[in-house]
């Protein structure tokens, strides 16, 4: 699969209909109120507080492009934003992995598609050799996802359990 050359340029998935796109500041407001609109589903499997709380200013910065910072992706099904997957910046050839779904996007395969094709970019485009996740404690939803996408549990915490995927 091929990585994205430019920030807006699309990332494909398996499925019909969804797309990946390096979200930047114009998206901000979209996203922020996507967020609200998902307050009970995303504060029923984990902490998102401070996604919630970020200012629309603060989102707008975080999208902005800076050389070695995350990169979030927008979740897009027919040119609507349904959700989103961050690689968060590590070490130069490891990332971190953030996600969620809007909750009447969830149960048909979206998140493990949008998720692969991240892996493919950050593998592809990056270099990356391993993505590591953290999931809170019954997110049984998550874990699945992970399961399905062969990420390993590598320590199990009190209220979260961390995951790595190698990447060839």
């Amino acid at each position: 699969m091929s990585a994205p050359s430019a920030p807006n340029e699309d990332l494909p998935t398996e499925l019909p209909g969804v797309v990946l796109r390096r979200l930047t500041a114009v998206d901000a407001p979209q996203y922020r109120a996507l967020v609200h609109r998902n307050l009970v589903h995303l504060g029923r499997d984990g902490d998102w507080r401070d996604e919630v709380a970020a200012t629309l200013a603060e989102i707008e910065r975080r999208f902005a492009d800076h050389p070695d910072a995350d990169q979030t992706f927008g979740i897009f099904e027919w040119d609507t934003l349904i959700g989103q997957v961050t690689l968060v910046h590590g070490a130069p050839t490891k990332w971190g992995l953030g996600y969620w779904l809007t909750a009447a996007t969830t149960g048909r395969g979206v998140m493990t598609a949008s998720i692969q094709a991240v892996l493919d970019h950050a593998q592809d485009a990056l270099g990356a050799t391993a993505v590591l996740a953290s999931v809170s404690v019954g997110n049984d939803a998550s874990t699945a996802v992970l399961d399905r996408l062969a990420f390993v549990a590598v320590a199990r915490l009190t209220s979260s359990t961390r995951y790595r995927r190698t990447l060839h």
